[in-house]
Order: structure tokens, then C-alpha cells, then sequence
């Protein structure tokens, strides 16, 4: 089984709560408003975070995985209580996410899922229609 406290030294750099070591630069997401308070995924994101995320981010969250991932407004919640979590979604699906996600051994983005879901998380993360 996959599991978060498997992570090497490395990756866990001392974060005890999920946290990866580098805080995601927030420049990408200086544009972005308050979260609505409610909406949907877009199905062509919500199919990646099916496939890719939630066999973990369920409810109950398996393998140590520290949250779900199952609605728009898990997504937009505060990570650590400080950032919209899409907001950490997107530093930990880049390659040199801390740690990476997919975890571990789960199977990876392909080129297609991660432009989908990136270019939704860089554009703040907005309801579908």
C-alpha cells in the first residue's frame, strides 16, 4: 500500500502535517480572488482527480493521505490553514513536488491530465459550468 509516512527524509523534510518543504510560490495565484463559496469540478478535471487523486483523497482518506479530494469545496479549503488547497495541488504535481503527487508507486499524471488539471489549478481553480 501506498502511504504518505513512506516518504524518504528528503521528502518529508521535517513536515509532520502532509506540508511539502518549499511553501508553493504564491505569484502564480496573485490574480486569484476570494473562493466561491460553492460550485462543481469540471468534468475534464474532475475525470483526472478521479483517476489520479482520489483513490486516496477519499472520505476516508486512505494510505495517509491527510484529506479528501471529493468536492469543489474540498479543493478550495485551506491547506494548513493558510492557502486554498489547489493552491498546493499545484506544487506537489510538479515534477519537483515535495512530496510528489501521485504518490510513491500510484500511477502518475500522464502529459494530457496534468496540463488538464494544471491549467485549471493556475486559473484559480473556477466552477464548471
Amino acid at each position: 500500500a501506498i502511504g504518505y509516512s513512506d516518504a524518504s527524509a528528503s521528502d518529508a523534510a521535517g513536515a509532520t502535517d502532509g506540508a511539502s518543504s518549499a511553501a508553493p510560490s504564491a505569484a502564480p495565484f496573485a490574480s486569484c480572488g476570494a473562493s466561491p463559496a460553492s460550485g462543481s469540478i469540471p468534468a475534464d478535471v474532475l475525470a483526472v482527480i478521479s483517476a489520479r487523486c482520489q483513490p486516496c483523497h477519499q472520505d476516508p482518506p486512505l494510505n495517509g493521505a491527510p484529506f479528501p479530494f471529493l468536492t469543489y469545496e474540498d479543493v478550495h479549503s485551506l491547506f494548513v490553514m493558510t492557502i486554498p488547497k489547489y493552491q498546493e495541488m499545484h506544487a506537489l504535481i510538479q515534477p519537483d513536488g515535495s512530496p510528489h503527487m501521485p504518490y510513491g508507486t500510484a500511477a502518475q499524471l500522464t502529459a494530457a491530465q496534468f496540463k488538464t488539471l494544471d491549467d485549471w489549478l493556475l486559473d484559480c481553480a473556477p466552477p464548471g459550468e
